[in-house]
């Protein structure tokens, strides 16, 4: 599991990085957007979570995603185009805030490695 030292390490070394390294700008701003994320894993690191905690709540998740992506079945829209099935799909992902439960999860995944 990740600790709140080696967060803020990897934090540092971004910043190092971006200040002192010749880089494409999109690997620039890939490197920027990493700093909030890490911040966020700091802030659930804080709060002391057990490895077990954790990896129910990787489950649960998992489990909350696999359902709501269950409701929507492709057989229902066989008739229609691809790009509208898929306007379709997002709408439905929107709707059950799917994509703020794979961004919980991933990183809950990445605290946990």
């Amino acid at each position: 599991m990740k600790t709140t030292s080696e967060l803020h390490q990897e934090i540092k070394d971004i910043e190092y990085s971006i200040r002192h390294e010749e880089m494409k700008p999109a690997v620039e701003k890939r490197l920027r957007k990493r700093i909030p994320f890490l911040k966020t894993c700091i802030a659930y690191v804080e709060t002391n979570p057990s490895q077990t905690f954790m990896k129910s709540e990787v489950e649960k998740v998992e489990n909350k995603i696999r359902l709501r992506m269950a409701q929507f079945s492709l057989d229902d829209y066989q008739e229609l185009d691809k790009k509208t099935v898929t306007k379709l799909r997002k709408e439905h992902e929107k709707k059950y805030e799917i994509p703020h439960l794979r961004e919980q999860l991933k990183t809950l995944k990445f605290l946990l490695k």
